[in-house]
């Protein structure tokens, strides 16, 4: 395989159902999923369905960049593709507050409506974290906040879940929103689109999901169909053909130091090695998180080996 271009890979996993798409920030992140079996209208620009809507915009110096990620939360990994900008070009409306915006430009799902749209001044440099409010209390609350700082508004953030306005979360080339209510504390999403604010998250608004390598800033992640996992985060059977789909962007996108020393450690385990006896740069704290994958994925791989066990246990025990 050889890499093609950004917009036309965007647009062959727009148009795959098992993928699942993301823009925002680790504690404020919005989410979008579509089912074949629902309404939508799907064009060269995004999907749009009842629930919610995706776009996306081509540019010229965008790039792809695949990763895979630890999973704490399970014995397993992420993967997924960043469709990313030089942080220079990269840079949104930088809102510190609450403000009232004038409608995003025209793209799939953004009919306002006649409502009012406030940037809620929680996406830092890069994102613009916004919600359509319809005339009302809900956007005559969010008026009367402008120029505060939603994280210390406790009462604007109960009036937003309360209201479940829609939510607009755009990066200077993606935009997802969401129709979807907003979950009450404690409650589980909805399924498909939805949207996660998460306070304590929030001190540094800063890009810190490890999609993009330094000097570059994730526009939209894409999470391809996962091996172990469905969309609603739902542990299934390995699938090899996942694996190995996923494992070719990675041959053509991935970070080719961090390609070898997975295949490194597989060697190493599938020689019968010991830990203690490889090459200290195997073990190096760097490389931990690519490590601990290596040895997950061997075991849906190869099965349960005692070399395998031996690494797992001083290496991946948690």
């Amino acid at each position: 395989m050889t890499p093609i271009d950004p917009a036309e890979l965007a647009s062959r996993l727009l148009a795959d159902p098992n993928v699942g798409w993301s823009i925002g920030l680790d504690g404020a992140i919005a989410e979008f999923y579509w089912r074949a079996d629902e309404p939508h209208r799907h064009d060269e620009h995004g999907i749009v369905s009842e629930r919610g809507a995706i776009a996306l915009t081509a540019d010229a110096a965008w790039r792809v960049f695949a990763r895979e990620q630890l999973a704490h939360d399970w014995h397993g990994w992420s993967a997924t593709l960043a469709f990313c900008l030089p942080a220079e070009q990269a840079a949104m409306r930088g809102h510190q507050v609450i403000t009232e915006i004038a409608p995003p430009a025209d793209r799939p799902g953004s009919g306002a409506g006649g409502s009012s749209t406030f940037d809620l001044g929680i996406g830092g440099r890069y994102y613009s974290l916004c919600v359509r409010a319809a005339a009302g209390e809900c956007a005559s609350i969010l008026r009367q906040a402008q120029g505060q700082n939603l994280l210390a508004s406790p009462a604007v953030m109960r009036a937003l879940v309360a209201a479940s306005p829609d939510r607009v979360f755009e990066s200077r080339l993606a935009r997802i929103e969401v129709r979807q209510p907003i979950a009450s504390a404690g409650a589980a999403s909805p399924e498909g689109p939805h949207t996660h604010v998460l306070p304590h998250l929030l001190a540094n608004t800063e890009p810190t999901g490890g999609h993009a390598p330094a000097g570059w800033v994730a526009q939209v992640v894409a999470y391809p169909a996962h091996p172990l996992m469905d969309l609603s985060g739902h542990t299934k059977p390995f699938d090899r053909a996942l694996y190995d789909a996923f494992d070719a962007w990675l041959a053509l996108y991935g970070d080719p130091a961090q390609r070898a020393h997975k295949d490194a450690v597989m060697a190493a385990v599938r020689s019968g090695l010991d830990p203690q006896s490889t090459p200290t740069a195997l073990l190096a704290t760097a490389s931990t998180e690519l490590t601990r994958i290596a040895l997950r994925q061997l075991r849906h791989l190869d099965g349960e080996t005692p070399a395998l066990d031996r690494w797992s246990q001083a290496l991946d025990r948690d």
